[in-house]
């Protein structure tokens, strides 16, 4: 997972998120946490994210962004994440024809496909192939 914003401890317990946090250690012994994600807002009627608001992290800071660019309508409000794949051929020969297909599952709701690659991979022996989604 990308790292979207990196935090003190102490700034992910004490801060009003207006929603259930997930953080991560950044893996050091520094204190610090890593949010994998930053929050999008979508318009209820046409799914469109609304582009005039930036990175958010807390519900609070969307309202204000909302009322500075005198939003209207209603909106979703969505965590959004970026995965990073590194493919790499550790043998002698050829792999070809590999995709990527990632299901996701949250809560009660059923596994769902999230991500699926739109063209085959082929790597070399000893290559490494690096996917964004």
């Amino acid at each position: 997972m990308l790292r979207w914003k990196k935090i003190s401890k102490d700034e992910a317990v004490n801060t009003n998120w207006g929603y259930d946090l997930l953080v991560f250690g950044a893996g050091e012994l520094d204190d610090m946490c890593i949010l994998p994600y930053r929050l999008i807002v979508r318009d209820v009627i046409s799914n469109n994210i609304i582009t005039a608001i930036n990175s958010c992290y807390r519900i609070e800071e969307i309202q204000k962004k909302l009322k500075r660019i005198n939003f209207k309508g209603n909106v979703h409000v969505f965590k959004t994440f970026k995965v990073k794949f590194e493919l790499e051929n550790r043998g002698k020969t050829d792999a070809n024809d590999i995709e990527i297909k990632v299901m996701v599952k949250h809560d009660k709701i059923e596994w769902q496909e999230a991500f699926k690659s739109n063209a085959k991979i082929d790597l070399s022996a000893e290559q490494i192939s690096t996917v964004l989604f």
